[in-house]
This record gives structure tokens, C-alpha cells and sequence, in this order.
């Protein structure tokens, strides 16, 4: 068991790792750990940011490489935080870890099942098990009706539903080299939107869909996917799968950044007695099948960044028996995404007299398929893909079965030939 203060390290200065920095000033605030050191390839290029964080004052020494960081400062480390982009969480995973220092990283841990087999097998020889950052899982209000729902309260779950109605303008994809990309340099990214913005939503369907223990997350036994995009990037934007879980619990997902507002986020929980809501922003609401809707109290921390480093902490100092998500936690995930690049083997292009654009702001244009959120709210209630529902954009789905998922090198070798550099 840890006793004295938590110390830590950052890898990142810019980007997500800003989030991850301000999550970190609130717990000094409360005395849950100490920042000693952060690493950014160009330091000088977050003057301002590191001024904003009072990183001197605060004694926290900033390094120009994360080996540096590591190797200098490592013996005083308890853990190191790595919120980089997904193509080098792999290496900064193991350049941590292989140093004897406990590791949070940043979520997704990869979108590859193949590099996340490796990493799972280099943690097993980690100090101490490496934490994924999805930091929805950390809410106590989804754990509470996690547990409720493994006591039986809400009767079995027989489907598990996610809609995600997320437009993103423009501006996002391109905020770095990596969004929306297939890969880069030759590494997988796929950066999509349930590879990355909504990845949240779609790990939280398989623990809802896992009724026998807390942090627990359905393995997935087949899936038919059908995939678009809409903007002009290189990896698809928009989804629509559903398949089926090893335990026999159904689900359906439909979710695009090539949308237009509102913004909705929705995870349904169908069960027995009762069907779980949960409206991403709201509180969850439980109605139930005999009469009568219950409404669940959250707080607003709720899943939020600091409470999922505060959860490693805990872990860390014997609080917990186990990080909150795990390096083999992530596999149904991983594993589900890769297998709906293998049951769709490819993706449509949405021709362009079916995207509607609209000027946000100077520089900035809102992309929507036309009718897509009606699709995706169709494919919810009825599990009817975009050409069953006569859609003029719609492409063909495709089916796989887990034993499939060794296709996954050549599909997307194949997505990497067809699209890379291809972003019209």
C-alpha cells in the first residue's frame, strides 16, 4: 500500500493533455496528489499555457521529451499520465511501464486488437496494471445502477442501445494531423466517431451489456455494420451496427459527426422490468414496465477526467482492488470496433448533393447527411439499416462473427490502400 503523497508526470502540454492538466490543479487543490513533471515536444510553443498553470510556482519541471522526463525524474515517479494521440499510446505505453512506472493512458489504448494483445502482455509484467482513461465508468451514479442492475432490480438485460447524434464543424479534423485519418505515417490512428469522440458511450454499452459483475464488459460474438462519410477526411464518420454479445445480449449502434444539432447522446439499457436512459448531460431516468419512472440523482463531477485519475489513485493506494478499466478490459471494445471494419469491409462516400453545409462561423461549416438523424434514430427503434430504410446515400452492410476478427490486417489494409491521401 502507497503511503505519502501521489507524484506524477504528464506526457503533453498541448491538446487533450491540457484537460488532463487543469483535472490535475483541482485534485492539488485537494490534496489527492502533486504534479512534479510534464513533457511537451515544443515547450515553447505552450508558454502561455504553461504560464496559465503556474507550472513554476508550482514546482513542476518541464522537459522537451517524455525519455528525458521518464529517465531523469522516473525514480520519483507513482504513475505517469500519457493523454498523446492514439498512435502513440502504444510506444509511450511501453517506454513508461518498461521503466517500472505505473501508467494511466488516455482512451482508446489502441483501435488495433492486435497491438492491444501486445500491450496487455507487456502490462502483465508492469509494476502496476496499467488504467485506461474512459472516464465515464468512474461515475457513482453508473455504478450504482450497474450494481442494481447485477442484483436483478431491473430484471435481465436482453439489448443495449447507443444513438449519438454528434455534429463536429470543420475545425476539428483539423486540429491535428491525426483526426479523421486511417493512419499516419504509417500507423494505424482510426480516428473515428466511435473510435475516439463517442468511444466513451460505446465501452459503457458493453459494461451495461455484462450483467454478471461490476467491471465487467460483454465479449462480442457477431456484428453487421454499414459505414459512411460525410466530410471531407479519410476514415468514416458515421455508423450503424448491430450484432450481438457472447451472452446473448443484443445491441445497436448508430452514431456521426456528419450530423446537425442538437446534440444528442443517448444509452438505453432494455431489460425485463425496466428500461435504463441515460441521456449524456441528464440525469438517468428508469422507467418502469409496471408503471412509474424513477430519476437517478447525479453530481456534476460525474464521470469527469479528475474523478478517473482520483480512482487510480485510490487503486494505487489500496483503496481499490483494480483500476477502473483495464488494459483486458478494453479488448470486447477494441475487438468490437475492429470487427465492424470487418463486417463492413468498406465504407460509402456520400455523394455531395447529400450533404447539406452550413456556415457556423468565418471558417467554419457544420456537415450533415441529409436525413441522418432520422436514419440513426430509425436504426435504433428498429435495427433497419439506411438502404432498408430507402435512404438515396445508402451503401450495403455487412455481417462478421468474432472468429472473423483475424481478417482484421487485410480489411484494413485494404481501407489504408483505397482511401489514404483520399479525403474528398
Amino acid at each position: 500500500m502507497k503511503t505519502g503523497p501521489i507524484r506524477i508526470g504528464v506526457v503533453g502540454l498541448g491538446g487533450f493533455a491540457q484537460a488532463h492538466h487543469k483535472a490535475i490543479i483541482r485534485l492539488e487543490e485537494k490534496n489527492v496528489l502533486k504534479l512534479i513533471c510534464a513533457s511537451g515536444r515544443d515547450p515553447g510553443r505552450y508558454q502561455k499555457f504553461i504560464e496559465e498553470m503556474n507550472f513554476a510556482g508550482r514546482g513542476v519541471k518541464i522537459f522537451s521529451s517524455h525519455i528525458e522526463m521518464l529517465d531523469k525524474l522516473g525514480n520519483e515517479l507513482d504513475f505517469v499520465i500519457v493523454p498523446t494521440p492514439i498512435h502513440l499510446h502504444k510506444p509511450m505505453h511501453e517506454d513508461v511501464v518498461s521503466r517500472q512506472i505505473a501508467c494511466y493512458l488516455e482512451k482508446p489504448p489502441t483501435l488495433d486488437i492486435r497491438e492491444l494483445v501486445l500491450m496487455e502482455k507487456l502490462d502483465e509484467k508492469a509494476a502496476l496494471p496499467t488504467m485506461v482513461g474512459f472516464n465515464m465508468v468512474s461515475d457513482p451514479a453508473r455504478l450504482s445502477l450497474k450494481e442494481r442492475l447485477i442484483r436483478g432490480e431491473f430484471g435481465k438485460p436482453y439489448r443495449v442501445n447507443f444513438l449519438g447524434i454528434s455534429p463536429r464543424y470543420t475545425p476539428y479534423y483539423a486540429r491535428a494531423s491525426w483526426a479523421g485519418r486511417i493512419e499516419v505515417d504509417g500507423h494505424l490512428v482510426l480516428d473515428s466517431c466511435i473510435g475516439n469522440a463517442l468511444a466513451h458511450n460505446v465501452h459503457n454499452l458493453l459494461m451495461w451489456a455484462a450483467y454478471d459483475k461490476l467491471l465487467a464488459w460483454a465479449d462480442i460474438l457477431e456484428v453487421e455494420a454499414d459505414l459512411y462519410r460525410g466530410h471531407s477526411v479519410q476514415n468514416f464518420d458515421t455508423v450503424f451496427a448491430k450484432g450481438v454479445c457472447r451472452n446473448g445480449v443484443e445491441f445497436r449502434i448508430a452514431a456521426s459527426h456528419a450530423c446537425e444539432m442538437p446534440n444528442r447522446h443517448i444509452e438505453t439499457v432494455e431489460c425485463e422490468k425496466a428500461v435504463i436512459e441515460w441521456r449524456i448531460g441528464s440525469a438517468p431516468l428508469i422507467r418502469w414496465k409496471n408503471g412509474g419512472e424513477e430519476s437517478v440523482p447525479v453530481d456534476s463531477e460525474g464521470g469527469s477526467i479528475g474523478r478517473c485519475i482520483e480512482a487510480y489513485v485510490d487503486f494505487i493506494k489500496g483503496k481499490m482492488e483494480k483500476p477502473l478499466t483495464t488494459l483486458r478490459d478494453c479488448v470486447p471494445y477494441v475487438s468490437l470496433i475492429d470487427l465492424i471494419y470487418v463486417a463492413a469491409k468498406d465504407m460509402t462516400v456520400v455523394p455531395q448533393e447529400f450533404i447539406r453545409r452550413t456556415t457556423v462561423s468565418p471558417g467554419e461549416e457544420q456537415v450533415g447527411i441529409i436525413g441522418i438523424s432520422e436514419a440513426c434514430e430509425k436504426f435504433i427503434k428498429e435495427a433497419v439499416f439506411p438502404a432498408e430504410q430507402k435512404m438515396a446515400w445508402a451503401g450495403k452492410s455487412g455481417k462478421a462473427a468474432i472468429n472473423d476478427l483475424n481478417q482484421f490486417g487485410m480489411v484494413i489494409e485494404a481501407f489504408c490502400s483505397k482511401y489514404n491521401g483520399k479525403e474528398k
